[in-house]
């Protein structure tokens, strides 16, 4: 499995919409709206995992600052 170190672990917005447990509209949004980075790769949408996360990572971070800071 090593193998997965090296390429990205790429996901269909099915298997992302499983993993974040969202609504097909709430990725829509996020992929539209709030920059989730995706990949067009001929007729296919996937997603890189890692990017799922530091996406994921950097929007609670987001909130929680301005959550400290009264922003929100």
């Amino acid at each position: 499995m090593e193998d997965n170190k090296i390429r990205p672990i790429l996901m269909t917005k099915e298997e992302i919409r499983k993993y974040l447990r969202i609504s097909n509209s709430l990725l829509e949004h996020l992929m539209k709206k709030e920059g989730l980075p995706f990949i067009k790769w001929r007729r296919k949408i996937l997603f890189r995992k890692s990017d799922v996360d530091e996406f994921l990572d950097r929007s609670v971070q987001s909130f929680v600052t301005n959550e400290k800071t009264g922003d929100v």
